[in-house]
């Protein structure tokens, strides 16, 4: 095996609370009302601009507005804590001497600090974000 690679959030850690009351304080500080658990969950790994398309038909700078009061808040709820995903820490602990990698669409520094704050920093060669790749997602 060359490589392993590992998605990010919602396969090695459970963000999905903090994604949903970071989105959520984001949309009332903008009056806009909250989403559901079940309307955000199949939405989870696209931009939260192509949510707002999606889940509002809303485009423009009030969603870029949104959005960055959204990673601003999603930031501070990371510094609460980043959770793994039972038997992630031991499916990475017999997997050590691997190279192991996570991808995702987050930019690379959240992702990198998003392992470090989980803990499991350690166990990747390689942490590549949306910002470093020309195509992030299909």
């Amino acid at each position: 095996m060359l490589a392993l690679l590992f998605d990010l959030d919602g396969t090695l850690l459970d963000t999905f609370e903090q994604l949903l009351q970071a989105q959520n304080e984001a949309l009332a500080a903008f009056g806009e009302p909250p989403l559901t658990a079940e309307q955000l969950r199949p939405l989870v790994g696209l931009p939260l601009t192509k949510q707002m398309e999606i889940t509002r038909g809303m485009r423009g700078p009030r969603v870029a507005a949104i959005n960055d009061d959204y990673y601003r808040r999603f930031q501070a709820a990371l510094e609460k804590g980043v959770r793994t995903y039972p038997g992630v820490l031991e499916t990475l602990a017999v997997l050590r001497d691997r190279r192991i990698g996570t991808m995702t669409t987050r930019r690379q520094a959240v992702a990198d600090r998003m392992l470090r704050l989980a803990g499991i920093r350690e166990f990747f060669t390689a942490v590549v974000g949306g910002d470093e790749v020309p195509r992030p997602k299909p």
